[in-house]
């Protein structure tokens, strides 16, 4: 980011001078440190997913919740901390190795709750392997209003399912909760073996259980699980769906009876994308009267009615599709030839009711990386890319012409004390941007053109 001069400060939460951005109507306001858990020494380097919780900024760390202050980046309750972790504090809950932990899911905001699935906070018997982190998950509903200061409220295991044969199987969380006033949704997917999906639903008041329902198989017919902790529930209206990834999407009534089940085409067997690792895009997204669906399994993006689950459009002239952001009116996709031979990164804007394609436009002039998510704000989409030689930028594009907004900036100097991160992702709070690594997280006011003067907290 042009003018930025920014230092990590490992390990706290203090805040050096910070230039301004006059070019991009940006003003740095805060940085913290935010390392997920079990990542010093490991290879995922996944990005946490920052969101609003009223006041707040909260992120999964894997196996702690972490939250600051919007307004300054200070803790939300302590008045002298050297961390942001808010949950688990004490000693309630054994602290696993951390060697083998799993990159952190996104956390589910519903006022002044927060959901959440932690790994290694608790500890069946007999587990091994590379999933036994996973298999050690555990559901939390946390209160993060300022009187309970991220008590917890409530706490779940992955429950027992019935597949396809009437058998009882256990499953662990095979994605990210999706949660609203009522209901919290979660994906599961058996344990050995690793086959069988269903949706579960608890109530957010209390994490009581209330109904399961099957999916069908996560192996598609080649034989591999095209998505797996990456499958989210949407909670579309009065509706419940769920992509398995393995050629069908499903959904329910709120009280789990069936809704529709659909076939999604195949239109040929995807060709395996190759992009920088990053916080999971979300596959499955809910856009007014549409489910857009990018199936990990098959060519394409494509929309279905959220009311019949017909298929309304099916985009397959981009073989090798990412989801970088949607919106009631725009869905953008990201994509880059078949066969890797190409040596720029193509954006695409779908309108969402109808599929009609609105823009396309190459970025790059060199070997891009796909991007991380994008982020779609008013009028602007705000997307991070990474050069072959490890550069990161952020464009800021009209979100549905994809023109420059402004100039890409370099975001270098975010990373001048450290290794470039090997993925970002971005979030957005009032007139605000925060920008998130593994390892540092910063927010930006957004300006008006004409309003650069520097705003420095320095603590």
């Amino acid at each position: 980011m042009a003018g930025l001069q920014i230092a990590l400060l490992a390990g706290g939460l203090r805040t050096p001078a910070l230039a301004s951005t006059p070019d991009a109507g940006w003003r740095p306001r805060w940085q913290v440190a935010c390392r997920t858990d079990g990542s010093e020494g490991s290879d995922h380097g996944q990005a946490v997913m920052p969101v609003a919780c009223g006041p707040l900024v909260l992120w999964n760390a894997g196996r702690s919740i972490h939250a600051v202050r919007i307004e300054d980046g200070r803790h939300p309750w302590l008045t002298a901390p050297k961390t942001s972790l808010v949950f688990p504090r004490g000693s309630r809950f054994p602290r696993a190795d951390l060697s083998n932990a799993l990159p952190p899911l996104a956390v589910a905001v519903v006022g002044h709750r927060a959901v959440a699935i932690l790994d290694g906070l608790s500890e069946p018997d007999g587990l091994t392997g590379p999933d036994a982190a996973g298999e050690r998950s555990l559901l939390v509903c946390l209160d993060m209003s300022a009187a309970a200061e991220g008590r917890l409220i409530w706490q779940a295991m992955p429950p027992t399912v019935l597949d396809e044969r009437g058998k009882l199987r256990e499953t662990l969380f095979d994605g990210p909760p999706a949660a609203d006033g009522e209901l919290v949704c979660c994906v599961v997917r058996s344990r050995m073996p690793a086959d069988w999906l269903a949706v579960v639903a608890f109530d957010i008041r209390d994490g009581r259980p209330l109904w399961s329902r099957p999916l069908g198989f996560s192996i598609d017919g080649d034989g591999i699980d095209h998505a797996r902790r990456s499958r989210v529930a949407c909670l579309a209206e009065d509706r419940v769906v769920v992509a398995t990834h393995a050629g069908m999407a499903a959904a329910f009534d709120r009280d789990g009876g069936p809704a529709w089940r659909t076939e999604l085409p195949t239109a040929g067997r995807r060709h395996p994308a190759s992009h920088a690792p990053g916080p999971p895009t979300g596959l499955v997204a809910h856009a007014g009267d549409r489910i857009v669906v990018v199936p990990a399994d098959r060519p394409g993006v494509l929309a279905l009615d959220v009311q019949s689950g017909r298929v309304v459009w099916n985009h397959t002239a981009d073989p090798k599709p990412r989801l970088v952001a949607v919106s009631p009116h725009t869905v953008i996709i990201s994509t880059k030839p078949a066969d890797d031979s190409g040596t720029t990164l193509d954006l695409v804007a779908i309108a969402t009711a109808d599929g009609n394609l609105l823009s396309r436009r190459s970025i790059g002039h060199s070997a891009l990386a796909d991007p991380g998510s994008g982020l779609i704000k008013g009028p602007r989409l705000f997307l991070p890319t990474l050069t072959a030689a490890g550069s990161w930028s952020l464009h800021s594009l009209d979100a549905a012409l994809l023109q420059d907004r402004s100039a890409a900036e370099d975001l270098s100097a975010l990373f001048s004390s450290r290794p470039a991160p090997n993925s970002l992702s971005l979030g957005a709070i009032a007139d605000s941007l925060l920008i998130a690594s593994d390892g540092m997280m910063i927010c930006c006011d957004i300006l008006p053109a004409d309003e650069t003067t520097p705003r420095i907290i320095d603590r």
